[in-house]
């Protein structure tokens, strides 16, 4: 073999090993980086989870004080009720309403009372999945989160409910409605929206 023609595959030897490390260079630092972004997205999403959750819980005590108050008092004016549900509009900011149900499922009273008037008497039977979710805080006699809906004339969203029960005798559900947009939004986390 001619000198030249070693010198070209010595080249191109060499070239081919360079090419090969900065192959696995790249690729060891692009696994590197998938790795990382893989922990910072796990840290996100478990911090939005946390949130979620205290958000949601927060609503759900909030709520079940609401139903309590139905049911430590003999008889609730609607007075009594906008005052109550006033205050706990107050912590749970998100909610949309909070209607009273009696215990045929229609819509009693509702607070805040003037933007919500025209829900006064509405049927939830009408509604399937509101109709779904109020059934389930019946009978287990618990607060309960519905599937996603369509609220009524609000968009997307969801409701908790909570029963009121005095010894054995059902008094009606108390609801809380949310829009998905504005829970989501106000538990978007800074990190994310960068």
């Amino acid at each position: 073999m001619t000198r030249r023609r070693k010198t070209f595959l010595a080249a191109i030897l060499a070239a081919g090993l360079c090419l090969a490390a900065v192959a696995w260079f790249t690729n060891k630092e692009s696994s590197l980086r998938r790795e990382e972004l893989e922990r910072e997205t796990r840290v996100v999403a478990v911090q939005l989870s946390t949130r979620v959750r205290s958000a949601l819980e927060k609503h759900r005590i909030a709520l079940q004080q609401l139903a309590t108050f139905f049911e430590q008092r003999e008889e609730v004016t609607e007075k009594e009720f906008d005052a109550f549900a006033a205050a706990t509009l107050k912590l749970t900011p998100l909610c949309l309403r909070l209607p009273a149900l009696d215990p045929s499922l229609r819509v009693r009273w509702i607070y805040p009372a003037k933007e919500n008037q025209h829900l006064v008497g509405f049927d939830v039977r009408t509604h399937p999945e509101g109709y779904e979710a109020n059934l389930r805080a019946v009978q287990t006699r618990a607060v309960a989160l519905s599937a996603p809906l369509q609220l009524v004339r609000n968009g997307q969203g969801f409701i908790l409910i909570a029963p009121a029960f005095r010894d054995d005798r059902f008094l009606g559900n108390v609801v809380c409605a949310v829009r998905s947009s504005d829970f989501f939004e106000a538990m978007s986390l800074p990190q994310v929206l960068d």
